[in-house]
């Protein structure tokens, strides 16, 4: 097996054909490679983060308007003023939201994308045949799992993640229907490795090991891979946040209805005495 070097170097020796095929042949190793990894959990998680992140987005507005008019202790999240305001400043986001994050393609041709630039072909293609082994599945499985808690992590860590929000309940109740089966029965590496020798040796080895990827691609996912998702997350949520932002002038008009259901009725004029009285 060529190392990335030997491999590179033979690759730009090789006439236009072979290196055609060469990239060809790397590529759907490495699509081989993504494609094994299961992305609905990472997938949820960007949707819940991104739905969160228009509603906070409206609500310090509107917070901030009631601050601003006085509008005192009833402007509040449940107002029926509020709610129409609020719902007014989000309406763009959940078809935003459902083009970017409908299924997993976006975020599994970051994947790809990162994997093509980390790996040669001959890689992917030991990666790949490994995660179709039975260790190289279940090792998978952990993979994904710690992956995906990674990114919820993170934003759950810059407070763009919060597990009570009003609102969001949908998602949430989504994400642990998607989560709750894929925790790790058991992820104690000396037993794992006890059960499944190839597993171990996959991440065992010296990374410097022409035979041994493995290291080279945990280090990839946790590296590259993983950023890369979360920057791909974090430009649609940029996108969301200026879609509500867009909407803020249409808040004031239901705090102006919010302030005439507060308002005194005018007094009614007084009648005039009778003829008779004068």
């Amino acid at each position: 097996m060529l190392s990335w070097t030997l491999w590179t170097a033979a690759a730009f020796a090789a006439p236009p054909e072979d290196q055609t095929e060469r990239r060809e042949q790397q590529r759907t190793a490495v699509n081989r490679v993504a494609a094994a990894h299961d992305l609905t959990m990472i997938t949820a998680t960007a949707r819940l983060v991104l739905r969160q992140a228009a509603l906070r987005t409206a609500r310090e507005h509107l917070w901030n308007l009631g601050r601003e008019r006085n509008l005192g202790a009833d402007w509040k999240l449940g107002d029926t003023h509020w709610k129409a305001a609020e719902a007014a400043m989000v309406r763009d986001s959940p078809p935003l939201i459902t083009a970017a994050f409908a299924d997993d393609l976006r975020l599994r041709n970051v994947w790809t994308e990162a994997a093509v630039t980390g790996l040669d072909g001959e890689e992917a293609d030991v990666i790949a045949s490994h995660f179709e082994s039975d260790a190289g599945k279940e090792q998978l499985a952990l993979m994904d799992w710690f992956l995906s808690e990674t990114v919820l992590f993170r934003y759950t860590y810059t407070n763009q993640f919060q597990y009570d929000m009003p609102g969001t309940e949908a998602e949430q109740k989504e994400l642990q229907r998607i989560a709750v089966p894929k925790i790790p029965r058991k992820d104690n590496e000396l037993e794992f490795s006890k059960r499944n020798p190839e597993a171990f040796q996959f991440v065992a080895c010296s990374p410097e090991s022409r035979y041994c990827p493995g290291v080279k691609y945990v280090r990839l996912v946790a590296k590259k891979v993983s950023s890369e998702l979360v920057v791909t997350i974090d430009g649609v949520l940029r996108r969301v946040v200026e879609a509500v932002e867009a909407r803020k002038p249409e808040a004031l008009a239901h705090v102006e209805a919010f302030l005439a259901q507060r308002r005194p009725p005018p007094a009614e004029p007084a009648a005039a005495p009778p003829a008779d009285a004068r």
